[in-house]
């Protein structure tokens, strides 16, 4: 029964790190590899299409992700509860998670659909805006299935079940090229079918998790007898985990959206070149994650067990196996960098771009993953704020002021580097993050460890 009752019961190590990791690392892959080829399959449009579909999933995905964020609230509760043999307070947990899911669709329905806001910032040529403005408009039909998928998706992780998740989002990612090709090619929508195929997909995975949640008997005993209403204190926790965990990662969202807002200024083959490299760096962003979404987990359950030895350990494991992780990504990205960017698009000018992109990017990924894995630990230990806060000041403070003083953005600025001066800006704002992230993670660590001794 040890795996059906979590890892709790177990020494934390390696292999219990990547149990977990490896599905949630496929799930998150999935996710990844489906914008990996919306970007192809743009890409071999037009440069147009492809820079219509980064400026609208750009911000799409900000939005989307932001406020999904935020339901991730349920992650460390869920585990705790999990880990604590209490199983009725997971079902419940889930039931509010799943109220907040539907309060958090209505501004983020609003904001999806300021679409004249939008291309109107970025400054794009009417082309490009016009597929951007379509995108948005289907991306909106996608966004509340996206909420209520990723109240799922938390659930499962906390209750040591990403597996279903996984299931799930590769079935979803089989599915995305043929739904591209009909909506893109047959429908005639250009780069905008990339947005209506988003749509129906959402919906489709949302229909299996709650299908999963139904009929699997792994989640018997956390079935609720009733349904129940929204619950204010219960929400009101959800919100105090969850909020700072949406809004840091609303701030690296911000961070992105508004570096591809802005690099449509220097126009198609620029914001073309950044798509691709901003989507390698979602990719590689997943691994790190894995690993600290397996952290939270592994944390919370064993502090709902009394064990916050396990749990120091389980952070420290974590923080190594993210730095590894990283460094083998950027020299192998780093030493194939041509027939990467080739992969993703035939034009000279964008693979050109792309260069001074990728080698500043390898460098970033080491900072993103070290920060990422330091605030996936946190999470266990139900703080959210202070990495909020770091985050918010390092990557949309720090980093997006280097990027743009480097830019000429200023009125008092010498610099002139082009776009790739925002790689710059948030690379430097990542190291800062990570710099101030890591050691408090593992100060948190031994002071939870240290705890009962103390008693």
């Amino acid at each position: 029964m040890k795996r059906a009752t979590g890892t709790s019961e177990e020494k934390v190590g390696i292999r219990s790190i990547m149990r977990l990791a490896a599905p949630i690392f496929a799930a998150n892959l999935a996710i990844v590899l489906s914008g990996t080829i919306d970007t192809v399959m743009a890409g071999r449009l037009s440069a147009n299409d492809l820079a219509g579909v980064a400026l609208g999933t750009a911000i799409a995905t900000w939005i989307s992700i932001s406020l999904a964020g935020i339901l991730q609230g349920i992650s460390p509760i869920a585990g705790y509860a999990f880990g604590a043999k209490r199983w009725q307070e997971v079902g419940h947990s889930l039931a509010q998670c799943l109220w907040l899911a539907l309060l958090l669709a209505v501004p983020g329905l609003f904001l999806t659909l300021q679409t004249e806001v939008w291309v109107s910032l970025a400054g794009a040529g009417d082309e490009v805006a016009d597929i951007a403005r379509r995108y948005l408009g289907f991306a909106a039909l996608a966004l509340p299935a996206i909420l209520f998928g990723r109240a799922f998706i938390a659930a499962n992780a906390a209750v040591s079940r990403p597996g279903a998740s996984m299931c799930v989002t590769l079935g979803i990612v089989a599915l995305k090229a043929p739904c591209n090709h009909l909506f893109m090619e047959r429908l005639e929508l250009g780069g905008a079918g990339v947005g209506l195929s988003l749509a129906v997909l959402s919906w489709s995975a949302l229909l299996a998790y709650v299908l999963i949640w139904k009929f699997d008997p792994y989640y018997r005993r956390m079935h609720l007898e009733r349904w129940v209403g929204p619950k204010l204190k219960s929400m009101g926790e959800l919100l105090r985990v969850g909020f700072p965990i949406g809004l840091s990662i609303g701030c690296e969202m911000t961070s992105y959206s508004l570096m591809a807002i802005f690099m449509a200024r220097f126009g198609a083959v620029m914001l073309a070149a950044h798509q691709i490299v901003a989507n390698l760096i979602w990719l590689y962003y997943i691994p790190p994650l894995a690993v600290g979404l397996s952290g939270t987990v592994l944390i919370s359950q064993n502090l709902g067990a009394k064990r916050p030895e396990e749990s120091r350990r389980a952070a420290k494991l974590v923080l190594g196996l993210a730095l590894a992780a990283a460094l083998a990504l950027a020299l192998v990205t780093y030493l194939l960098r041509r027939p990467i960017l080739s992969l993703y698009s035939t034009e000279a000018d964008v693979i050109r771009s792309g260069f001074a992109f990728i080698t500043i990017a390898c460098f970033y990924h080491i900072a993103d993953a070290l920060q990422c894995s330091a605030g996936c630990i946190l999470r266990g230990y139900r703080i959210t704020l202070m990495p909020m806060i770091v985050q918010t000041v390092c990557l949309c403070g720090l980093g997006l002021t280097i990027g743009a003083w480097l830019a000429g953005f200023f009125p008092w600025s010498t610099m002139r580097w082009g776009g790739v001066s925002f790689w710059y800006g948030a690379a430097t704002g990542l190291t800062a993050a990570a710099a101030l992230l890591v050691p408090y993670a593992l100060r948190t660590a031994r002071r939870f460890a240290e705890k009962p001794r103390a008693a």
